[in-house]
């Protein structure tokens, strides 16, 4: 973690009047964001689906390829493309953001959560022309939306380690399975199966802010 985000979740930790709520953030493809508290159960998170981003970065890629292949000058086109995604992909991350944020203060004394993903930003135009980019392009966006919107709104931000917490049962931390968007945990004296895995996983990220809080 960082020396700065470090900073932050000290902040977080000390600053509150009254014992803080982690509230676990994963952020995704499909659905963009979901939130947590440690307590909650995945049917009961919080979450906010996309209108399938993957796809519309699949259309980018492919008419930017078909552009270059064409023997004449294409940048004019090719940032027509990329600024026409933008507007539609911008209009979906600032809105999880605001409705997240706005789920997120409805707690007692919050502290939003975010996996500490070490992901630089990456400019559009970068990554225009290759689909496989898109989680690698989107995510790091959708992080600093949120946490953006949460200062805004004088929420504190934190950062945990992101290791495993896609794998990790949210209720009796041992590693499971996942397929898609579902998760099995292999304890065989838990009953956790088949639940969301990312709604999972933002329950997982809380219970690690806390565990930071407290020591």
């Amino acid at each position: 973690m960082s020396s700065t985000r470090r900073r932050e979740a000290t902040v977080a930790a000390e600053t509150a009047s009254v014992p803080v709520t982690p509230i676990g953030i994963d952020v995704g493809e499909k659905t963009l964001v979901a939130a947590a508290t440690a307590s909650m159960e995945p049917a009961d998170a919080f979450a906010v689906e996309g209108h399938d981003p993957a796809r519309l970065f699949d259309y980018l890629a492919t008419a930017v390829g078909a552009l270059q292949s064409a023997g004449f000058e294409t940048d004019a086109g090719e940032a027509q493309l990329t600024a026409a995604f933008w507007y539609r992909l911008r209009a979906q991350v600032l809105d999880a953001a605001a409705r997240t944020v706005q789920w997120v203060r409805s707690h007692s004394a919050p502290v939003l959560v975010l996996e500490d993903l070490g992901r630089r930003q990456r400019p559009l135009w970068a990554v225009r022309d290759d689909a496989e980019q898109v989680g690698a392009w989107l995510l790091p966006h959708l992080q600093s939306a949120l946490a953006g919107r949460a200062r805004e709104a004088g929420v504190p931000v934190a950062y945990v380690d992101p290791d495993g917490t896609s794998r990790e049962c949210h209720r009796c931390g041992e590693h499971g399975e996942r397929e898609k968007q579902r998760f099995w945990c292999t304890n065989p004296d838990c009953d956790v199966r088949g639940v969301d895995a990312d709604r999972s996983a933002a329950i997982t990220i809380a219970s690690r802010a806390e565990v930071d809080i407290r020591d």
